[in-house]
C-alpha cells in the first residue's frame, strides 16, 4: 500500500466532499425542490404528468415519475446517514 501525506488525504477528502455538495445541491435538491414549489403553485410536476398523459407522452410520465422517486429515496438515505 502506498503512504500518502496527511495533508494530502485532508485535501482530498474536503474536495470530495464540495464537489458531492455541488452535485447533490444543483443537480438533485434544488429541481426537486422547484418541482415541489411549482406543484404547489398550480403547475409542477403533477400539471406537468397530466399533460403528457393527455398529449400521449406515456414513457416521459414514467420517466419524471421514476426519477422523482429516486430523489426522495436518495435524500431519505443521506438523511439516515
Amino acid at each position: 500500500m502506498i503512504k500518502t501525506n496527511k495533508y494530502w488525504r485532508w485535501v482530498e477528502n474536503i474536495v470530495f466532499i464540495y464537489a458531492f455538495y455541488l452535485i447533490l445541491s444543483r443537480d438533485w435538491i434544488k429541481p426537486f425542490i422547484d418541482s415541489i414549489w411549482e406543484t404547489f403553485k398550480g403547475k409542477g410536476l403533477i400539471t406537468s404528468i397530466q399533460e403528457q398523459f393527455k398529449k400521449g407522452l406515456f414513457s416521459e410520465s414514467f420517466l419524471v415519475i421514476l426519477w422523482e422517486i429516486i430523489i426522495v429515496f436518495t435524500l431519505w438515505e443521506i438523511g439516515l446517514v
